[in-house]
């Protein structure tokens, strides 16, 4: 029987392909946004998404503990959001709003 760190981490990954999967079905980037409760950086990157009319799969780490300990081991950092497209980490919200202004973004989610 699988520990709940590992059975944790699974879930992780299935989310990730699960909304790889949808993304490919759909030919769009697949965007996943690990978040918190209260987090206004949070907000203002679903906001972008959501202006921009790109679906995006939100994780709420509030109160999850391995979750976020994954979320740190793979982005090396503590805040949220945690922003991943087509798999692939870009940063929390300072990140990808350089890369909207700076045009790149669009790039990623084509």
């Amino acid at each position: 029987m699988l520990n709940m760190s590992v059975t944790r981490q699974i879930a992780n990954v299935a989310h990730l392909r699960a909304a790889q999967f949808v993304a490919k079905l759909y030919s769009v980037a697949s965007v996943v946004i690990y978040t918190t409760k209260i987090c206004a950086y949070c907000g203002r990157a679903k906001a972008l998404f959501a202006r921009k009319g790109v679906a995006y799969s939100e994780i709420d780490v509030s109160e999850d503990d391995e979750k976020r300990l994954w979320l740190m081991k793979t982005t090396g950092q503590r805040t949220v959001p945690q922003i991943f497209i087509n798999e692939q980490s870009v940063g929390g919200f300072d990140e990808v709003w350089a890369l909207e202004r700076q045009g790149e973004l669009d790039r990623l989610l084509a």
